[in-house]
């Protein structure tokens, strides 16, 4: 067979399929109607999955990989197309926001913390507000409850320490509750052992906190030969030592602990680094955005195909990235979420017309927050280093 019949044959294969894509775009239109009207999401990974795993089936892998690359390209259109039956976007109230004066961050919200007073939250939430009226919740999921539900209009919660690296359950239930930060704040975090009154650290055997502070603190743990037993706070922990009266435990909790409560520090500052910083977000329910926000956090679902990172990540090049971080997708196998934070002003960098752009293309990007963060973190003059 010649080259001209071989490519007659192509043609007419072409022709169909030019007609049968016709097709699949007026039903995509027509699917993208439906979703308008009833609020769904343009994309659909397990449907995406489901058609790859179909188109591909009993196919030899060199094959498999060129329908994987055309099949993203049809995805890719089909999420545009149903882009435009869109009727609200995120971005449309920042926008509004932006456009005008930005209102001074409050100085008092009711907030919830998880934990009990002196706990790191609570600290890190009178940074925050002037004056907050702090509940206090038993896990960080309840946190997030109260303030989906309207119990209280913030959730002050740790997302990261600089020795013990990212509170990965936090990073999990951002995906799963739609709450926005509206500030960061990041605390210096020094550890003290306390004990009840009288006790002394030659005594002490177990020692309680929670896992971060654990993690924080291991070398005097490991050097006094203590027992560590986890529990869910670290001012719960002082108070469980208090109740017990026992003189052979100890809790690792902040120096405000002890005077709250009543008790003896045994061991001040015995986290392994001095500079040990923990950073908190404070997340509402509604969107909103202060004066002075430098900061821009969001989560990003990529489509499962080679290269659907790097590609994300060039687009964001003349942008300062201040941290990444991968979580895996629950109920997938080997797929994840993204988290990004930046350092950038919405009003006058373009970031927000290339979030409006992305979202209506191949990528599901969820819009954290646009913030500013404030820090115990040291100021350093370098005009006064030689």
């Amino acid at each position: 067979m010649k080259i001209e019949d071989l490519r007659n044959l192509i043609d007419a294969i072409d022709d169909r399929i030019a007609a049968d894509y016709t097709e699949r775009i007026r039903l995509v239109q027509e699917i993208g109607k439906l979703k308008r009207t009833s609020g769904t999401d343009i994309l659909d990974i397990d449907r995406e999955k489901e058609i790859l795993e179909r188109m591909v089936e009993g196919k030899d892998k060199k094959t498999v990989g060129y329908i994987r690359e055309l099949y993203s390209v049809i995805f890719d259109a089909s999420r545009k197309i149903q882009s435009e039956y869109k009727t609200f976007s995120i971005y449309d109230d920042l926008e509004k926001m932006l456009s005008s004066d930005l209102p001074a961050f409050p100085k008092k919200m009711r907030t919830a913390c998880q934990g009990a007073k002196g706990a790191f939250s609570y600290i890190a939430a009178n940074k925050i507000f002037k004056d907050p009226d702090v509940t206090f919740y038993n896990t960080f999921e309840e946190v997030f409850k109260a303030v989906e539900s309207g119990q209280v209009e913030a959730g002050v919660l740790p997302i990261e320490n600089s020795t013990a690296g990212s509170v990965n359950e936090i990073y999990d239930l951002m995906r799963k509750y739609k709450l926005y930060i509206i500030r960061g704040a990041k605390i210096k975090v020094d550890h003290n052992l306390i004990a009840c009154k009288g006790a002394k650290l030659k005594d002490i055997k177990e020692v309680y906190s929670n896992e971060l502070a654990i993690a924080q603190c291991s070398n005097f743990i490991s050097e006094n030969g203590l027992k560590a037993i986890y529990t869910e706070n670290t001012a719960k922990s002082v108070i469980y030592v208090k109740e017990t009266g026992k003189k052979d435990i100890a809790a690792i909790a902040s120096k405000s602990c002890a005077s709250i409560y009543g008790m003896d520090i045994l061991g001040a500052k015995i986290q392994n680094k001095d500079n040990n910083y923990t950073r908190f977000i404070c997340d509402t329910k509604k969107l909103a955005v202060n004066g002075g926000a430098n900061k821009v956090s969001i989560m990003v679902s990529l489509p499962h195909t080679n290269g659907s990172l790097l590609n994300f990540l060039k687009k964001f090049a003349s942008y300062n990235m201040t941290k990444l971080e991968s979580r895996p997708v629950n109920e997938t196998d080997f797929e994840y979420m993204f988290y990004f934070d930046f350092e950038v002003d919405l009003r006058n960098t373009g970031l927000l017309d290339l979030l409006k752009e992305l979202s209506n293309s191949a990528y599901s990007i969820t819009f954290m927050g646009n913030y500013s963060e404030i820090s115990d973190l040291p100021v350093y003059d370098f005009k006064d280093i030689d």
